[in-house]
């Protein structure tokens, strides 16, 4: 057999993470099972601002508003790429913990890849910018 590679490339803007609340999640892709994570990116072009938001962070996980593939990192003071460090990386992809060389979430169930949106004094609804793409470098095993 041979592993498959794929890149997920997925684009989330400040209007799918409004809502009427300090915190806003979305799934940016769904692993099916026997599929490793081995590479994460997440490249933010434009950052979040607007409104009377005084500050917001990104975090991506497997579960909704976790951090297990990129740690909390600002989006609000300028654009930035993550994922080029290990210290970028959270538990379950960092060098560390890369069993095999990645993050194998399940062998029979699918996976989702969530984005949490965080801002300080104002809803994310008050946002008027940001924009972020994510490269996923999957590997499915036969």
């Amino acid at each position: 057999g041979s592993l498959t590679r794929l890149v997920y490339k997925v684009t989330v803007t400040y209007e799918a993470l409004s809502a009427a609340a300090l915190t806003a999640d979305k799934t940016i892709a769904t692993l099916p099972a026997k599929m490793r994570l081995v590479g994460i990116i997440a490249d933010t072009t434009t950052k979040y601002i607007g409104g009377a938001v005084t500050a917001a962070t990104l975090i991506v996980g497997k579960s909704v508003g976790g951090n297990e593939y990129i740690v909390s990192h600002d989006v609000f003071a300028a654009a930035i790429t993550k994922g080029l460090a290990d210290a970028d990386l959270g538990t379950s992809i960092n060098r560390a913990s890369a069993i095999q060389g990645g993050d194998l979430a399940s062998w029979t169930a699918t996976t989702i890849v969530s984005v949490r949106l965080t801002t300080v004094t104002a809803n994310t609804s008050a946002l008027t910018q940001g924009s972020t793409t994510y490269y996923l470098l999957t590997e499915s095993v036969p």
